[in-house]
């Protein structure tokens, strides 16, 4: 029977080590490294995209609610957005974010954003 000698078994062992370390130490985000020196950098970007994403959510929870309204009072769905703003249920529709567009489905009264693929 054979021995394995332990400098074998070290070897072996920091080799597979090192090999795990190396695929699960490097977590990339975006553009930046991850190191201490960028942080403030990397939280401030973080906290933009953050809100400008709130920013949308409370848009579209705000247009989906005057449409829900309009279709209590008038007992239908706007043909447009615009008409909310022509009935006094919004005084104007939110204007998206550059690269986005609003996407109303006058059957079921859902708006959607999704990117404008014409921008492009």
């Amino acid at each position: 029977m054979k021995v394995v000698s332990p400098i074998a078994l070290s070897v072996v062992a920091l080799v597979l080590g090192c090999n795990d370390a190396t695929q699960t130490g490097k977590q990339t985000t975006g553009s930046s490294d991850g190191s201490v020196a960028t942080a403030p950098a990397d939280y401030l970007q973080s906290a933009a995209q953050a809100q400008k994403k709130a920013v949308k959510m409370v848009d579209l929870v705000a247009i989906n609610k005057a449409v829900e309204a309009f279709y209590v009072q008038e007992g239908r769905f706007p043909r447009t957005l615009e008409e909310l703003e022509d009935k006094g249920y919004m005084r104007a529709v939110p204007v998206p974010p550059s690269g986005m567009k609003l996407n109303y489905d006058t059957n079921s009264g859902v708006v959607t954003m999704q990117k404008d693929l014409g921008n492009q």
